[in-house]
């Protein structure tokens, strides 16, 4: 798949809605054409716990010079997860995507400060429940800023979704 129909798709999912008008693809990278790497986020202790096989990647760039960017992974039961990042050029457009995202939610189910591992508030967070085109069903996002980026996690699987995002380092 294309960059252009990579990110075209990324934008039609209703995921980063706010991208869908400012995408100029004169510029743009891709990792998705490449082998796949095979990393496992974590490793597991028993058998309800769950790991994380990356799979497809990619990235473009706006015509506002933003890097939006998707890597999909792959949870060790089958279920599926995205990850989407906008690279702004300031906070406060970080905290303009996140501020979208809470817009077109379903339903906000959690909200509050974004924290480091060593507890310090880097940006906000929250755990919504999105809208997807018809026939799919609704499902999880885990959003938040972190400086001037603002990144998303979604799943069909809200335990799935929350999981990840203890072990996602980037």
């Amino acid at each position: 798949m294309s960059v252009k129909r990579n990110a075209i798709l990324v934008c039609s999912l209703g995921v980063l809605s706010s991208c869908a008008g400012d995408l100029l693809l004169g510029a743009a990278q891709s990792s998705g054409t490449g082998p796949k790497v095979q990393t496992v986020l974590k490793t597991p202790k028993d058998e309800s716990e769950l790991t994380f096989k990356t799979g497809n990647a990619g990235e473009v760039e706006t015509k506002d010079g933003v890097s939006l960017g998707f890597t999909e992974f792959t949870a060790s039961d089958g279920v599926g997860l995205r990850v989407f990042y906008l690279r702004n050029p300031s906070p406060s457009q970080a905290q303009e995507a996140f501020n979208k995202e809470l817009a077109t939610a379903v339903k906000v189910a959690e909200r509050g400060a974004k924290q480091d591992r060593n507890g310090k508030v880097v940006g906000e967070r929250a755990r919504i429940l999105v809208r997807a085109t018809k026939p799919f069903q609704p499902f999880t996002a885990v959003i938040w800023t972190e400086g001037p980026t603002f990144r998303e996690i979604t799943s069909g699987s809200s335990r799935h979704a929350l999981e990840f995002e203890k072990v996602y380092r980037y």
